[in-house]
């Protein structure tokens, strides 16, 4: 789906300083969290808007993920957002990636590709405020926030494997940072009680590497 790997300016990441790492597995982390925005504040409100927009037109999809659909629109749909998303994959996400997860994937990461980016919408006044505990079908996942954490209460990325109930188990981010994680842990969207969220959601394989990519899926999925 998104495939650009042309190499312009990958911005580099320090583990000590850039993002906080949860659960250990090898000689890595299964689950991540920015310190700090990856996409700035004017990025993200450009895809929120955009996002809007081509709602009015076509409306939000509600059924496109089976049994935990999320209220959402295929960045596919966002030909500004998608253009500047292509670019920011090389530049920053997937580095960030390669740094957090390259220590126990095929040849460092290289052949990480989106299969699926979609922007999220929940909604206190009558949309979906939570998405039940599920797994993703891919390699590593990925959520941006796209709006700052005082529109909305509640909310974050909630984990099993962080050993807590309730909204103590769950990671919140703010505008431009980013939760990244493998896919098969369990995981949801702790539910917001009043305001608006916005995410960015995708799901990140490793293009010629299926064999490994099942086997990792089943060795970590009940850490």
């Amino acid at each position: 789906l998104l495939d650009n790997n042309d190499i312009s300016q990958e911005r580099t990441f320090n583990p000590q300083t850039d993002y906080i790492s949860y659960l250990p597995y090898q000689d890595g982390h299964l689950i991540h969290r920015t310190n700090m925005p990856i996409f700035t504040s004017e990025e993200c409100q450009s895809i929120v808007f955009e996002a809007e927009r081509k709602a009015l037109q076509m409306g939000w999809t509600t059924n496109r993920h089976g049994n935990y659909p999320t209220t959402d629109l295929p960045i596919t749909e966002l030909p500004d957002s998608l253009a500047f998303f292509k670019v920011a994959l090389v530049e920053r996400i997937y580095p960030l990636l390669r740094s957090q997860f390259g220590n126990f994937l095929p040849d460092g990461g290289k052949n990480l590709r989106v299969a699926d980016g979609f922007v999220v919408k929940y909604d206190s006044l009558g949309g979906q405020t939570e998405l039940r505990p599920h797994r993703d079908g891919s390699v590593l996942s990925f959520n941006i926030a796209l709006n700052a954490m005082n529109e909305f209460e509640g909310g974050g990325t909630w984990f099993a494997s962080l050993g807590e109930d309730g909204e103590g188990a769950s990671l919140k981010i703010d505008r431009g940072e980013i939760v990244s994680h493998s896919s098969s842990l369990l995981h949801g969207g702790y539910g917001i009680t009043k305001g608006t969220r916005y995410i960015m959601v995708c799901f990140v394989i490793l293009e010629g590497y299926d064999s490994w990519s099942m086997r990792f899926y089943n060795q970590v999925r009940n850490l």
